[in-house]
């Protein structure tokens, strides 16, 4: 640990007088990183995990290595068309992951609020927009970022955009919605009120039979559908003869067939954009197998953690992580689908299960010695989930390669209210057979630290203890070790008893 404190901080002081040679070191460190993932790996992770390590490692060098050949992304930006041209992900909480792991992430976070930029905002776009502006971390090609959960993004890509003086790229993506906030027309699929194709009012809408609005015989004639109650008290799902609400099947929340196209339309302009900055063309067949290869990948990965209930899968606190990027931002990649195929090969090595099992939502504090202590490689506890690895909802498809991609963002499990991105953590919780579910608060996430009671009142409800911690992923002075020591006990502590009681 002294080694990396001192590399730590000859990155951070050299950034502040030669950032060109800060980087040379930060470059030559991660290599050094990178070769020992190669040649004496942790022997105790899967044989997956272990490559995932280097895996990810390869992914922060490119753009240290070649900038001009990398586009600067946020986390939930589908990649496939970057691929396509040529142009490798650079990520911003990725990056900044690893300067904390490094610890070199304070200068930085401190550089950037000093600057201007506010102590409430996500350290982890703190800590890259305080590199980018010592100089540390290199100018990309250009920029792409969605709208897409985290309101950090809209400041954050700005601010670099201006900062590196390059074309920058944003996706809107409109946030699903109750069905019940959406108008008759729009549910289902009409022009506005009084647009050419809408259905008159005549009179209330509301006052019009079910079978009078939608044109069939009064209830009880042939071909009528019986009244049993006022559709306007039906449920989507019930109205759609879908499962209730959070049931196997359901579909918490909606989007019309005009969000895809406006966003798959927008992913159509960033295919011209992309052609335009690299000279590349994008061959649609390509495209259309990479983004093929992208579902199989998401599926690989649903099915291992489906299968791994019964197993027991040694976890430290990095892996879920990495997952939580490449699933995201190497999607689409031959890489990432072989990582998924060798999770599945390893559930055939892996033992029975035994230890507590917890499902971890939001960010991982991999820094945190108190978290360590109690996860980290250990029987009697591991993580055996993150839902930033889980995000994908694989029920919605398109064989229009720019509508999946669309559908990909628009149904993403943190888009929209945070009851969906609950109703979504339980059931991947239940999955996995979770023993329990640790809700992460991290500094600066709004939507997470405003959705945890909430979050806390329906995982408990859905037969899921549930652990609400305050931290900080990657800035160690929010740290509180003695209170999230304290915390992480006493919950296993709780786990456990609940287990001798069924006994």
């Amino acid at each position: 640990m002294q080694v990396i404190e001192t590399f730590g901080r000859y990155v951070e002081r050299l950034s502040n007088t030669n950032p060109d040679r800060a980087r040379t070191l930060l470059k030559t460190g991660w290599q050094a990183q990178n070769l020992k993932f190669r040649c004496m790996p942790d022997k105790e992770l899967l044989l997956a995990d272990q490559y995932l390590a280097h895996l990810m490692m390869d992914t922060m060098l490119k753009p240290l290595k070649d900038a001009a050949n990398s586009v600067l992304v946020s986390v939930f930006t589908p990649c496939e068309l970057m691929q396509e041209v040529g142009l490798s992900p650079y990520n911003v909480e990725a990056f900044s992951c690893y300067l904390s792991a490094s610890k070199a992430e304070r200068a930085f976070l401190q550089t950037a609020e000093d600057c201007g930029i506010s102590e409430t905002l996500c350290s982890y776009h703190k800590t890259f927009i305080g590199a980018a502006q010592k100089g540390l971390l290199p100018a990309p090609r250009c920029i792409v970022y969605t709208s897409l959960a985290c309101d950090a993004n809209l400041l954050t890509f700005k601010e670099l955009a201006a900062l590196y003086q390059v074309p920058c790229f944003a996706i809107d993506v409109p946030a699903c919605r109750s069905n019940a906030k959406r108008s008759y027309n729009d549910r289902h699929n009409l022009p506005p009120s009084g647009g050419e194709g809408a259905i008159p009012a005549c009179r209330s809408n509301a006052k019009r039979s079910y079978n009078d609005r939608h044109n069939l015989p009064p209830s009880g004639g042939e071909g009528a559908i019986p009244a049993c109650r006022s559709n306007a008290k039906r449920s989507y799902n019930d109205r759609h003869n879908l499962p209730p609400s959070g049931g196997e099947g359901a579909i918490p929340a909606y989007q019309s067939d005009a969000d895809v196209m406006y966003v798959a339309d927008q992913l159509r302009d960033l295919a011209c954009f992309l052609e335009e900055q690299t000279g590349k063309k994008i061959d649609e067949e390509s495209l259309r197998g990479r983004i093929a290869r992208s579902r199989r990948t998401l599926e690989n990965y649903d099915r291992f953690q489906k299968e791994r209930v019964d197993k027991y899968i040694p976890e430290d606190l990095v892996s879920p992580m990495y997952c939580g990027m490449t699933n995201n931002i190497l999607l689409g990649t031959k890489e990432e689908e072989e990582y998924t195929r060798r999770l599945l090969a390893g559930l055939e090595k892996a033992g029975p299960a035994r230890g507590k099992r917890i499902y971890w939502m939001h960010t991982i504090p991999f820094w945190s010695q108190a978290v360590k202590d109690v996860f980290l490689l250990k029987e009697s506890a591991q993580i055996v989930g993150c839902e930033l690895a889980q995000v994908a909802n694989l029920e919605h498809h398109s064989d229009d390669p720019y509508e999946e991609m669309a559908m990909r963002l628009l149904y993403n499990s943190l888009n929209g209210s945070i009851t969906r991105r609950i109703e979504a953590g339980i059931r991947h919780a239940k999955e996995t057979k979770a023993d329990g579910v640790i809700w992460f608060n991290h500094w600066g996430c709004k939507h997470t630290l405003g959705g945890s009671q909430l979050a806390k009142k329906k995982f408990e409800a859905a037969g899921i203890p549930t652990l609400i911690l305050d931290g900080d992923g990657c800035d160690r002075s929010h740290g509180g070790e003695g209170q999230t020591s304290t915390r992480l006990g006493a919950f296993l502590e709780m786990l456990n008893g609940q287990a001798e009681v069924k006994k």
